[in-house]
């Protein structure tokens, strides 16, 4: 495989795993809501599913974040439900456009 295909490949997979993930959820939801009743619970048991990459994920903000001298503040693996929305986890970091392009250009 030459790595045109290789990047077509890779691309292909992220968007099956996006698809995939998304019907897990519709599927897993109604039912979970059949056995246990609560939305609470529910939110619980999914985001404990997803904790392993949830964690990856958000270290890769963070170490991203390092990299481009962003300042990341605070790091949660945990779920915040938002209106009709759960965030599994989150970085927070200072965005300062000078430290990004002093990182970018005076990189050795």
């Amino acid at each position: 495989m030459n790595t045109s295909t290789q990047i077509l490949f890779f691309i292909g997979e992220i968007i099956l795993l996006f698809f995939l993930s998304r019907l897990t959820l519709q599927k897993t939801y109604p039912f979970l809501k059949r056995i246990v009743k609560k939305d609470f619970y529910i939110i619980f048991l999914i985001s404990l599913f997803y904790l392993p990459g949830t964690i990856i994920h958000e270290m890769s903000h963070y170490i991203v974040a390092l990299i481009l001298a962003m300042n990341p503040r605070e790091m949660s693996f945990f779920p915040v439900i938002e209106g009709k929305k759960v965030r599994l986890g989150h970085v927070l970091y200072e965005k300062n456009p000078g430290d990004f392009y002093w990182c970018i250009f005076n990189a050795k």
